[in-house]
């Protein structure tokens, strides 16, 4: 569920803005190239130096690209936000063109188009879409988009709290999320992983893994509703949290360095 949260997280926050095209790119493609570039660069060098014990320029290319095998393999998650970024300024201007003409268009539109991204989902799970949107990278990229619409109806729905207590929703999608996350592991990661004698899990283009994070994401915004909540974010914990957020992304550009290493220090063991 982390790349499928962080995206509709993304949608979250993103969809509904009016900014111009300078404006929406340079706010985020600064934050998200210049950190990318370096570490980057650090993993390049590092193969280079223990890996490949020379220059390999066809070896950078595929960090680069985050190809797996490569010290860069998880870079590909950087070209599916831009693209995933691409897709939300598309649906921004096309909410505010259609807010221009149609009051409340956003309201109508936006909920036909999460279902619409739901069933997306599951036909591409079935493979029932034609064979380019499984070749093709930008379209696999693309299908990303999905759990960002998915996530700004969620933020934005509020068909839930007006029939059911905030605490009480906390407690069923806590619930719910466990549940469907221990059947997840132990229905299929750890069955299928014993079979084929290493580690498998599902594709984020799954209706198995929309459902857990739907799930958690909506127990996450209703427990930011609850007086605990807000007590922490005020106090010390809070900011600390906060602190934290701040150095994520780059946590995320260089945790394959360390985990490598890692493995290979225990697999001498």
């Amino acid at each position: 569920f982390c790349v499928p949260i962080f995206v509709m997280l993304s949608g979250a926050l993103l969809i509904g803005k009016r900014d111009s095209l300078i404006t929406f790119f340079k706010k985020r493609l600064s934050r998200i190239l210049i950190p990318f570039i370096f570490w980057a660069a650090i993993s390049t060098i590092y193969s280079f130096i223990y890996l490949k014990h020379s220059i390999d320029i066809d070896n950078a290319i595929a960090i680069f690209s985050g190809h797996g095998g490569t010290m860069g393999v998880t870079f590909w998650f950087i070209w599916m936000i831009i693209i995933v970024y691409i897709g939300i300024f598309i649906i921004n201007k096309v909410l505010e063109y259609g807010n221009s003409k149609i009051d409340g268009f956003d309201g109508k539109f936006i909920p036909v188009l999460a279902l619409m991204s739901a069933i997306y989902i599951g036909m591409f799970q079935f493979r029932l879409l034609p064979a380019i949107f499984y070749d093709s990278l930008l379209m696999y990229y693309l299908s990303f988009v999905s759990y960002a619409i998915i996530g700004h109806f969620l933020v934005n729905a509020n068909y839930l709290e007006s029939f059911v207590k905030t605490d009480y929703l906390v407690i069923i999608f806590t619930v719910l999320s466990a549940i469907l996350y221990i059947n997840y592991i132990c229905s299929y990661v750890v069955p299928t992983s014993i079979l084929n004698n290493h580690f498998t899990y599902l594709g984020y283009l799954n209706i198995h893994i929309l459902m857990i994070s739907v799930s958690i994401f909506l127990m996450i915004k209703f427990m930011s509703y609850t007086e605990i909540s807000k007590k922490i974010e005020k106090s010390k914990y809070g900011d600390s949290i906060v602190l934290l957020s701040q150095y994520s992304y780059g946590i995320y550009l260089s945790h394959y360095l360390v985990l490598f290493n890692l493995k290979r220090f225990i697999m001498n063991y």
